[in-house]
């Protein structure tokens, strides 16, 4: 009877880590796909978040300089201060 709580136990518990594992990648996906839109449509900010994640390899993207670049540069262009920072920071470093 024991082993037999033991084991529901166990079950529970790894359930619970898998539906708390999948959530959080979910949700990131849904973000990163509505800042992507956003940022498609010329929106300064998202352009700029969209390029933190590039830089910064969150919301489950890979982390791509190239890109980071590309999107700080749209936003720069936009007059984004912090945008403007973060590209001159990646010229200066090569």
């Amino acid at each position: 009877m024991k082993a037999r709580l033991t084991a529901l136990c166990f079950c529970i518990v790894c359930l619970l880590i898998h539906a708390l594992a999948a959530d959080p990648a979910e949700a990131e996906i849904k973000l990163f796909q509505e800042i992507f839109a956003k940022a498609e449509k010329g929106v300064a900010e998202s352009q700029y978040e969209l390029a933190m994640a590039f830089d910064t390899g969150q919301l489950g993207v890979t982390k791509d300089e190239y890109a980071a670049a590309r999107w700080y540069r749209k936003a720069a262009e936009q007059n984004h201060a912090r945008a403007q920072t973060n590209l001159g920071f990646m010229y200066e470093q090569g």
